[in-house]
């Protein structure tokens, strides 16, 4: 095996490695170690801590969308993920040389932040490293390391501080964030980055006032979404109660059970196996259920836990074990359903939108959850075993307010048939065919080579390498066809399909566009293409009649197509029907 296959084999396990990198910080530093060293051993009142973390959190929501623009705009997603991992481990390994608490909560807030901020450019890699058709299976890949991740940092630590104490443990999982992100930081490289002069450009006054404002027009027009806004009011209280969990779990069992480090560490390995299984059940149940019904269920499991973790009086092995499992498979369904229920109530031309709306929620109920878990010890203080019970029975007003929220969104209709999964099953190869030719005078796209793609019931979707352009086609009116060699002919008439860069000429339906394009998504039986602030877009419907393909209507905002940048693609022609064209209803 030759010097460059090896490091194209080395490239998917070095980027799955971050994901275990990574764990060592949010376990230990987060979770576990640094949380117990400032209340326990140094008696400080909670809500410092919250109010650091928070302040962390702040700087990453303020910054995360600036630095990922810069980062779309030059292609460039290494030198953002080795620079933040390097200062998250830099400031990591300085908690061990102090004891004061005042430089503990300045190094651990800017660990945090480089922490987060490099996982913002690790997610970005996984469209360029997974080979078509394997994007969701890379993506798991990362996430089971990254499981494996948190249970070799307890059991990798303990011993550690067992024998060393807190400091030590600080200083090691430093070094161990830094051994395990290396590969990635070495092996998993760019795709095509643009010169660095466009990263100065970009960072102009003007670019920064533009960038928001059209963020702010972008949110503003997806909050129009029905339901959108309920659901992420729901999200909001949902996860403020969980943050809270996830910062001071350790720190309650020690209060209130009684337990040691090594039985924390114990209860957290646990936890995560059953985080595995909920993770992976309540996508089951997503899909049989409903996304709806299926979070409220988690959310009730939430209510559950912690009224049981306020209330039981046993301490016994049993008793902490039943809680630690009921939280480990509501943490694992909590995140994966909300982002399934997401991509089910929201139309697709705004999904990128909806997402960054999703992620800033998130930001803000990481805050929230952390000041109001910190405020209410505080006021309670000097906190007791019951002053703790208190703040966590407190957080089921969260969860009742998150369900509230989230009973008032409408019911989201579930799509399937064999014809859809048929058609999306025969039009994916065709799709990325290499040189097929147009055919019956329908359409045609041509894809990079390098792009990967993935196929479910309804269609077809590709990502490019960088992960910030996205294509999908669909087709909505399969359920019309009411046979399968139905289905089979429309393929044959579809089978032109490919896709391929996108620019205007002469006048015709074809769209140039600049460097970055958020995505081209399916809308209603066609798709479109939108740019990364979602406010200039272009719409291609594909219309069929009697089961077959017979119109393209295209039109995009004068802000489109007045766009002079290069085009991320060459051409994406749309050839005019032999049939009387009728301007559609949209």
């Amino acid at each position: 095996m030759g010097t460059d296959n090896i490091k194209k084999a080395l490239i998917i396990p070095s980027w799955a490695l971050y994901d275990l990198s990574n764990q060592f910080f949010a376990i230990n530093i987060i979770s576990l170690y640094f949380v117990r060293w400032l209340t326990l051993e140094k008696k400080v009142p909670e809500i410092f801590y919250s109010i650091a973390f928070s302040f962390s959190l702040l700087l990453v929501g303020i910054l995360a969308p600036v630095l990922g623009a810069v980062s779309d705009a030059t292609a460039r997603r290494r030198v953002f993920l080795v620079a933040h991992t390097l200062v998250s481990v830099f400031f990591t390994s300085l908690l061990a040389f102090t004891s004061s608490v005042f430089w503990a909560l300045l190094f651990f807030v800017l660990a945090n932040f480089g922490c987060q901020m490099a996982s913002v450019f690790y997610n970005a890699q996984l469209a360029a490293i997974a080979p078509r058709g394997k994007v969701g299976i890379i993506s798991g890949f990362g996430r089971m390391t990254g499981y494996s991740g948190a249970v070799l940092a307890l059991l990798l630590t303990r011993p550690i501080f067992l024998s060393h104490g807190y400091q030590a443990v600080f200083l090691i999982t430093g070094a161990l964030f830094l051994f395990f992100a290396l590969p990635c930081m070495f092996f998993v490289k760019d795709v095509e980055p643009k010169a660095v002069s466009l990263m100065s450009h970009f960072l102009k006054r003007d670019k920064f006032v533009k960038t928001f404002m059209e963020l702010k027009v972008s949110s503003l027009n997806a909050l129009k979404t029905p339901g959108l806004l309920d659901f992420l009011k729901a999200a909001f209280f949902g996860l403020s109660a969980v943050n809270a969990v996830i910062l001071f779990m350790s720190v309650y069992v020690s209060r209130v059970f009684g337990l040691g480090g090594a039985q924390i560490v114990e209860l957290i390995v646990f936890s995560a196996f059953f985080a595995v299984f909920g993770s992976f059940f309540s996508g089951v149940a997503s899909d049989l259920l409903g996304c709806k019904r299926t979070l409220c269920f988690v959310f009730i499991l939430w209510m559950v836990s912690f009224l049981l973790g306020a209330m039981i009086t046993d301490i016994s092995l049993a008793s902490y074990r039943v809680i630690g499992a009921l939280v480990g498979i509501a943490l694992g369904s909590i995140w994966t359903v909300s982002r399934a229920l997401v991509t089910k109530m929201v139309p697709a031309e705004k999904m990128g939108e909806v997402f960054g709306l999703f992620n800033l929620a998130g930001y803000i109920s990481g805050i929230a959850g952390a000041l109001f878990w910190g405020l209410i010890l505080f006021i309670l203080r000097p906190a007791d075993e019951l002053d703790y019970r208190i703040a966590l029975l407190s957080l089921e007003v969260f969860m009742v307010l998150g369900l509230v929220f989230l009973l008032r969104i409408p019911e989201t209709k579930k799509a399937f048939s064999c014809a859809a999964f048929l058609v999306a099953l025969l039009l994916a190869p065709a799709a990325f065919a290499d040189n097929y030719a147009q055919k019956d005078g329908l359409f045609w796209i041509d894809v990079p080579q390098e792009w990967v793609w993935s196929e479910d019931t309804g269609g077809v979707s590709i990502v490019s390498p960088t992960g910030s352009q996205a294509v999908r086609i669909n087709i909505e009116a399969v359920d019309n066809i009411g046979t399968d060699e139905d289905a089979l002919q429309l393929v044959r008439d579809t089978m032109s399909a490919k896709i391929a860069d996108l620019a205007w000429q002469n006048g015709r339906a074809v769209l140039k566009t600049q460097r970055k394009v958020n995505g081209i998504f399916a809308l209603q039986s066609g798709f479109i293409i939108s740019s990364p602030s979602g406010i200039r877009q272009a719409t291609a419907i594909v219309f069929l009649k009697d089961g077959r393909l017979f119109n393209i209507y295209f039109e995009a905002s004068r802000e489109f197509q007045r766009m002079e940048m290069e085009a991320i693609v060459d051409t994406l022609k749309f050839e005019a029907p032999e049939e009387e064209y009728q301007e559609p209803v949209l």
